[in-house]
């Protein structure tokens, strides 16, 4: 466990490098992360911010062919949908009887999550400028890159085996399954042309 950063600024700091050992395969990876519950607040107001800045940056599809969803109300919907997998999580760690495991997963995850989002509003304002071919590159390899950070927070963060790791990444592709179907029910739905 890090010790405690004196600024939010040094906490970011360290854990974007936390996350570049995550991706690097670094076992060290975990003492750049503050893995205590000030820890897991920290970085869940980055979670805040990511999806706060994801709601209100320009939306990657034609807005004559589909209606955005209020900011106000993608934000809400993607914290609800945010709980739903850190609940899958928390039972995925209450079952297997590894809740030592689960404020260390969410506060790496969370981070991941953060500096995920911004990547990924650098490829859509890639694709928005026309630019369609680097822009999925950049979506693809941000793909492999969170498939690769999330497996390593498992193994150097939770510590997890190789076998918990793999139900993990199922439960929380199921939690995302429905997080998403929830916020397809209240999304408003595309203009007729």
């Amino acid at each position: 466990m890090s010790q405690s950063p004196a600024t939010f600024l040094e906490e970011a700091q360290d854990a974007a490098r936390g996350v570049y050992a995550l991706l690097t395969g670094n076992r060290g990876a975990s003492r750049y992360f503050e893995l205590s519950l000030s820890g897991l607040v920290g970085s869940f107001a980055m979670v805040l911010v990511a999806v706060t800045l994801a709601s209100f940056a320009p939306l990657p599809f034609d807005p004559e062919t589909a209606a955005p969803p209020t900011p106000t109300l993608d934000i809400i919907l993607s914290l609800l949908a945010y709980g739903i997998q850190a609940g899958a999580a928390y039972g995925f760690f209450n079952l297997i009887g590894r809740l030592d495991g689960f404020i260390p997963y969410l506060v790496a995850s969370n981070w991941v999550t953060f500096f995920s989002a911004i990547a990924l509003q650098i490829a859509f304002a890639i694709v928005g400028m026309g630019l369609a071919i680097p822009g999925l590159m950049l979506l693809l390899a941000i793909l492999i890159g969170s498939l690769i950070l999330f497996i390593n927070v498992g193994r150097f963060i939770a510590t997890l085996k190789p076998s918990q790791i793999f139900l993990l990444l199922v439960v929380d592709g199921i939690a995302l399954f429905i997080g998403l179907a929830l916020l397809s029910v209240f999304m408003p739905a595309p203009v007729a042309s």
